[in-house]
């Protein structure tokens, strides 16, 4: 169960990561990501570092959540 969580942890990781490289516009249902408490962006003169820390765990656990609905077994 874990080991899902962090999978789909850093898969999320890797998308936010290709959107904000090549500036990619989210639809308009999606422009809370990234923009959440706990999201750290440090800007500097000609840094901008960009840790997506509260924006990869929340869909992770919420995809989490659904397999772990799913997957649980009859007794």
């Amino acid at each position: 169960m874990i080991g899902k969580f962090f999978l789909w942890s850093i898969l999320l990781l890797i998308v936010e990561g290709v959107l904000l490289t090549y500036h990619i516009t989210l639809p308009p249902w999606l422009h809370w990501l990234g923009k959440l408490p706990g999201d750290i962006w440090i800007k500097q003169e000609d840094i901008i570092l960009y840790f997506p820390i509260t924006s990869a765990m929340l869909p992770a656990f919420i995809i989490a959540l659904i397999f772990s609905m799913f997957s649980r077994k009859q007794k």
